[in-house]
């Protein structure tokens, strides 16, 4: 498998997405911010939403907004250095020791209060939180490189979330998995699915005519099912608008050809190992998964060196 390097960063927003909490996403980003930050760049970061719990510190009633209490938050973490820039909520930064600078206030709210983009100023760690809604990364990412000019960005998504690498321009992705024996062979077509997705070719680059069905939402089991006869050629957005499993799109791409309007950069697997050595893994993948897409986890290759 191949490794990681700041390039594959350095200059644009990417999205680290997985199958579920135990990918290795927070992992990865972790790594891949020590990474970057070895060669001098100051990246940013920020999640979509919030994967945690948090309770109020303290006495008394709290705001809709939680801005009237400090928060104990249990969630991914990320180590901050001073200057970097991210995404906190109020609440929690009340109680934080990286002495948070509020740059601008976001939009939207959750659990740990209202969000905003910050400074730090002193090191430490950051509890993971972001925005739910499209509109609201987007804001986040734009005010980032446009009004602080940060170059780097890296984004933590849950996969059922990966709706949002649409939401910026120029994204790509990434798909962490945590890979072990008893968890390989659902792990694997989780992967083959995610690869068949990326590849779907673009409108222009596939034959439509008369048996082209340009649909205007998602593509979803029951639509499938109710394609017409004369549909040889499905188009939808984007690959976030398929939610077909992995053998029923395969069954839809035996018949019909599946295109989108848009193409979502896709940067490859990032892998990291659980009690399955490498040359088995390689061996399982076969010839399913290119070897150019195949990375190891950068905090795999540390703990090697």
């Amino acid at each position: 498998m191949r490794q990681l390097c700041p390039g594959d960063f350095a200059g644009r927003v990417t999205f680290i997405t997985g199958p579920g909490r135990s990918s290795g996403k927070t992992s990865l980003l972790n790594a891949s911010l020590a990474m970057l930050r070895q060669e001098g760049k100051r990246p940013a970061f920020l999640a979509v939403g919030f994967e945690g719990s948090a309770k109020a510190l303290g006495e008394g009633a709290a705001a809709q907004d939680g801005s009237r209490v400090r928060l104990h938050a249990e969630g991914p973490r990320i180590h901050v250095e001073p200057g970097e820039i991210f995404v906190g909520a109020g609440a929690w930064l009340r109680g934080s020791g990286l002495m948070p600078e509020v740059l601008a206030p976001l939009s939207g709210s959750g659990a740990l209060g209202r969000l905003a983009l910050v400074r730090a100023h002193r090191a430490g760690e950051a509890v993971l939180v972001g925005p739910d809604s499209n509109e609201a990364l987007a804001e986040a990412v734009t005010i980032m490189r446009n009004e602080w000019d940060v170059s780097t960005v890296l984004v933590d998504g849950a996969l059922d979330r990966v709706t949002q690498v649409a939401s910026v321009e120029g994204a790509r992705f990434l798909a962490a998995v945590m890979v072990d024996r008893a968890g390989l062979p659902a792990t694997l077509s989780w992967m083959r699915r995610t690869l068949a997705l990326s590849a779907l070719p673009r409108l222009g680059t596939v034959e439509g005519g008369a048996g082209l069905l340009a649909l205007d939402g998602p593509l979803t089991p029951a639509v499938a099912e109710g394609l017409p006869p004369w549909a040889t050629t499905v188009l939808v957005d984007d690959l976030t608008k398929v939610f077909l499993g992995g053998q029923g799109l395969s069954i839809l791409l035996r018949t019909r050809t599946l295109a989108v309007r848009r193409s979502l950069e896709f940067g490859g697997f990032v892998v990291s190992r659980r009690g399955i050595e490498a040359g088995a893994l390689i061996d399982a993948i076969g010839t399913s998964i290119p070897g150019d897409l195949l990375f190891a986890c950068p905090c795999e290759v540390r703990d090697a060196a």
